[in-house]
């Protein structure tokens, strides 16, 4: 188990590792072997992979080719792991099958072919989920350290903070890497898992750690490294880096409820968007006071007040992302 109490699969940890990787210091594959040591064998064979690959002398790579690469290191550190789960379902059934799954004695249907272009298309996708997840867990980090980077030092910001300024750049600057996945809860939208990955992310990257305030809450700071994201975030377009820094800079005094406010009226009315229903006033007021039973200690005036803001700011929702969901 992680730290905020979510299973992390071998997918996951390999992910993690080869996200990573390439910045942090060498301590990295110890440390994860630490953490989750049932995955050694796979994480060190996927650690010699990128180790052999990276003595090829003075080639610059295509996207397609470190994607490959990538792909590569998992499926050879996955191998390891099933034919080790097989080798120990052989063992308790008595069944030698030289690393092969065993059988099962049912008859089964013989499924029919698929089209070969759909064939190859689905296995292409297969092959580029690892990269992409590693892509998306890395921009995630990028991304949230830019925002405690300008903020960590402002009184007002703190964890419930962050993940309302990190959820509002996201879905306005349509980051396509990030793929937040927000529950409604009381004090707005969360993605609990993506918020605690992230900060474990800013702290092995040695970018910034959080602690706990002596009143109440958690703050951040920096570590030997802060700074040093801004090379990845020159990887996002000019206009979608200045409506980050807009958004942090707007947003840089504002207290937990105004952030809470703004997060929550945005994604509501995103919500109706996505979900190709009217968004009127009424409709986005109806959608507020759905979410939780705590929205209405705001008044209706300050709700309605917010809304008309965000369209005369130009924060008006385009329904990107995905709908957030209730627990």
């Amino acid at each position: 188990m992680n730290q905020n109490g979510d299973r992390m699969d071998l997918n996951d940890v390999l992910d993690l590792y080869l996200a990573s990787a390439d910045d942090a210091d060498t301590n990295l594959l110890l440390d994860l072997i630490a953490r989750y040591p049932q995955f050694e064998n796979e994480l060190r064979e996927c650690a010699a992979f990128k180790q052999r690959n990276e003595t090829i002398p003075d080639h610059v790579y295509s996207d397609e080719e470190e994607q490959r690469i990538r792909t590569r290191a998992i499926s050879a550190a996955q191998n390891v792991f099933y034919e080790k789960r097989a080798a120990v379902v052989n063992s308790v059934r008595g069944e030698e099958t030289y690393g092969l799954p065993v059988k099962s004695p049912r008859r089964q249907a013989t499924p029919k072919p698929a089209p070969a272009g759909r064939s190859r298309t689905r296995e292409a996708k297969k092959r580029a989920q690892p990269t992409n997840r590693a892509r998306r867990h890395f921009a995630r980090a990028v991304l949230s350290a830019e925002i405690v980077d300008k903020l960590h030092t402002e009184p007002t910001f703190g964890r419930v903070k962050h993940q309302k300024v990190f959820l509002l750049c996201e879905c306005i600057a349509q980051i396509d890497d990030i793929e937040g996945e927000y529950h409604r809860e009381a004090a707005g939208p969360l993605d609990n898992r993506l918020i605690y990955s992230v900060e474990d992310e800013l702290r092995r990257q040695k970018w910034f750690e959080t602690y706990k305030r002596k009143s109440f809450g958690h703050a951040y700071r920096p570590l030997a490294n802060a700074g040093q994201h801004r090379k990845y975030l020159r990887r996002w377009s000019r206009k979608k880096q200045e409506t980050i820094c807009r958004i942090i800079e707007l947003m840089r005094s504002w207290d937990t409820e105004a952030c809470e406010i703004f997060a929550t009226a945005y994604t509501a009315w995103n919500d109706l968007i996505i979900l190709r229903k009217v968004a009127t006033d009424d409709a986005i007021l109806k959608e507020i006071y759905a979410w939780h039973e705590s929205k209405s200690r705001i008044p209706e005036k300050r709700w309605r007040r917010a809304i008309s803001w965000m369209r005369k700011e130009g924060f008006a929702p385009t329904g990107f992302g995905r709908a957030t969901t209730s627990r």
